[in-house]
């Protein structure tokens, strides 16, 4: 268990990890294919997960865009932080 883990009950942790897997299909899609592929549908394909799924993380695509933008600067200033004790 790692720090944003820790003290997190198993479903909460589950939960994380699923919000993860939409945000990193999200990102995939946008990356490899654009703005113009990026749905819903696409987006639970890749990241195997059902589109209830998505609406319980997510309330629509531009709120998943949302987290998106704001998530940035954290996971590359994380990121940065961790390749540091390499």
């Amino acid at each position: 268990m790692n720090q944003e883990t820790q003290g997190l009950s198993k479903q909460q942790i589950k939960s994380r990890e699923t919000r993860a897997k939409i945000f990193q299909a999200a990102k995939r899609i946008l990356q490899k294919q654009g703005y113009e592929q990026l749905s819903i549908k696409n987006i639970c394909e890749e990241a195997g997960v059902s589109n209830g799924s998505f609406y319980h993380h997510f309330k629509t695509k531009d709120d998943l865009l949302s987290y998106y933008i704001e998530e940035q600067p954290v996971l590359l200033r994380q990121k940065k932080q961790s390749s540091q004790f390499i």
